[in-house]
């Protein structure tokens, strides 16, 4: 039996409003391996397919998190120069904490 290809190795994240878990089926070897460093993440069951490793998680579904990405703005010159003004500020106000 072959391995699964690119296209079929996939994460699969499973949790509704009745349980405070989340359960994620997952083909990626890098999921696996960041799933498998959390403490409250339970490995649910080991599963193969061909020479792919898969698993099976259950944790707290507070973990599971979607985020979006970080949209940055263009700044004038003087918006720049403020914005340096407030850094240099807080970094010098750290440095006397």
């Amino acid at each position: 039996m072959a391995s699964l290809s690119a296209d079929e190795r996939e994460t699969v994240v499973n949790m509704d409003d009745g349980s405070p878990w989340a359960y994620v089926t997952t083909w990626q070897s890098s999921v696996i391996t960041k799933l498998s460093k959390i403490p409250s993440a339970q490995l649910v069951e080991s599963l193969t397919f061909g020479t792919t490793r898969g698993a099976v998680f259950k944790l707290p579904a507070k973990l599971v998190s979607f985020r979006r990405e970080r949209q940055s703005r263009p700044l004038d010159s003087r918006q720049r120069q403020a914005a340096g003004a407030r850094m240099a500020h807080a970094r010098k106000a750290r440095a006397h904490a």
